[in-house]
Parts: structure tokens; sequence; C-alpha cells
């Protein structure tokens, strides 16, 4: 999924930081979606899959078709019943999630007019997938306090181990605290995700890489490039010596930091590698710093997929 224009992006956190003013919840850790919900004039969140026969025709057509779907859907909006409904079997975190994303829905003005204009059946799949990416975003920027969350992790000495302390005080997942904190930081930072487990590629085993997860900052992607150019889709492990390491540390942070030389778009840049494991392999990437000693590092050339 493209990442959203920079226009769109702003009016997102326009809108997430004047729900959190409606609220009263601009200094409040972590993000009470409760208090939210109320002052943007939302009853409080229903179960989707238990709400009764007593919503209105239109929306219980719609309730038939969700529960009906081939495919569980995790939240809704009803705009005209200003209610928000909420798969109760989701984690507590993607609930969470799901929450401040159907707050976005609502907390935005033009999201409300598409939907009354149209609805699931006859939106046009372009647009609804924008209003999604957007609400998405919104879900982002309100459960992480718009920049509080940024400013706090930018105070501290580079590691995952601070998007993974933060996350608790902001009640989200470790896995979206730590893209959050590389996609919002001021550094040059980058984010490769890789598959838990050893697949084979011509018979070499090597882990794959999970594009749409990874994620890097804009002044990483400007001085070097999308952190998924620098990186084959597979990585042996015979020469990717971070992906050997991501295997033996079998979950929460390695502790080890290695370094890797990666051919970006000003040459060959050597960059140190930190991974954390979740349910999935992250690996932390920032430039060396100059005055670093030296020690021995990888050499990779850059494989085309």
């Amino acid at each position: 999924m493209s990442a959203l224009v920079v226009s769109s992006l702003a009016d997102v956190r326009k809108y997430a930081r004047g729900a959190l003013s409606l609220a009263g919840a601009t200094d409040t850790l972590p993000v009470p979606l409760a208090d939210v919900e109320a002052a943007i004039g939302l009853h409080a969140a229903q179960d989707l899959y238990l709400a009764g026969d007593d919503v209105p025709p239109r929306f219980a057509a719609l309730l038939r078709k969700i529960r009906a779907a081939p495919a569980r859907v995790w939240g809704a909006l009803g705009f005209g019943q200003d209610v928000i409904y909420l798969d109760p079997e989701l984690s507590y975190h993607r609930r969470r999630f799901t929450h401040g994303h159907e707050l976005g829905h609502k907390a935005m003005p033009w999201h409300q007019d598409a939907y009354y204009l149209d609805d699931d059946t006859t939106l046009d799949p372009a647009t609804r997938a924008d209003l999604e990416q957007e609400a998405n975003a919104f879900a982002a920027q309100l459960l992480f306090g718009v920049d509080r969350f940024t400013e706090m992790a930018d105070s501290r000495a580079v590691s995952l181990a601070v998007p993974l302390q933060l996350s608790t005080r902001f009640d989200t997942s470790g896995h979206a605290a730590m893209r959050h904190y590389v996609a919002h930081a001021s550094r040059p930072l980058a984010l490769l995700v890789l598959g838990k487990f050893t697949t084979y590629r011509m018979a070499r085993p090597g882990l794959p890489v999970f594009d749409t997860q990874c994620v890097e900052s804009a002044s990483f992607r400007d001085r070097y490039g999308q952190v998924t150019d620098l990186f084959p889709d597979h990585l042996p492990l015979t020469d990717y010596p971070l992906a050997a390491s991501a295997i033996e540390a079998s979950s929460g942070l390695d502790g080890v930091h290695t370094e890797i030389a990666l051919d970006t778009k000003r040459g060959k840049v050597t960059f140190v590698a930190e991974c954390a494991t979740l349910r999935l392999h992250f690996v932390l990437l920032r430039p060396r710093p100059r005055l670093a000693m030296h020690r021995p590092h990888v050499h990779v050339v850059h494989r085309p997929r």
C-alpha cells in the first residue's frame, strides 16, 4: 500500500489532534478511546456480531451482509446511528486499532459525506481504498498521541528497545510501535521485516522479506532509497548473517548489533543492524556513525528481484 500524500496526512493529523483535544486527552496515556468516542458524538461501541434487531432497517441489512461475508469483518460504523460495532473476538491491541480506525471515519467529515453518497457496495474501489488508508493513519495518529510518541522516542538513543518500552505506555502492540517509531523518526532509520521461519529458494535456506511491513523514515528514504530496494525478497542465511542471527534469537531483543554494507543510491553504505523477534523478525537499520571503531562487516551486493 502506498504512503499517504503529505497534504492528506496533514489533514488526518489535524483531525486526530482535534479529537484528542475535544476529549481532553491530549496529555493522557494511554489514549482513552471511549472518551474520544463520546467527544465526537458517538454512542458506546457495541459487539458487531451480538448487535440486536433494534438497529434501523438499512443498517440491519448491512449487518446481515457483514455476518454472512466469507471473510470476517473487524469493525463497522453506522453513520446514521452513531455507533461503532467491533468484532468481540479481536485481540486486545487489534481491537483498539480497529476502534481507532472507525473513529477516524466519524472524525474526518469527508468520510461521512462519501459514505452517505454511496455505501460499501457502490463506492468506487479506489476511493474506498483511500478512505480506509486514511482511517488507518488516523488510528495510528490517535493511538500514538499524534506527536507525543515520536517526541519521546527521538529523545532517546536509537534502539528497538525504545518502541517496545513505549508500547506499554501507549497501549499498542510492539509490532505497531516499531513501525511507527521508524516511519516517523527524524533520524535515518529503516525497519526490515522478515518471516519467522526458514524457507527455501533454489535449495538455499533463508528468510522471506515481508515487503508490506517494511518501512523507513523520510530521511532514510531520501538518502539511501526504500529499504525494500536494498534487499532481495529472500535472504539466504549464508549471505546475510543478520538473517541467521534473527533465527537464533528466540524472542524479544537479541542484544547483538551486527554490521552490513549495502548498495544504496549513495553508493555502498555500512549500517548497524539490531533484531527483535515477536511474531515476525524485525531488523532495525541505521547508518554506522562515522567515528565508530572499525568492526568486521559483511559486504552484500544487491540482487535484483
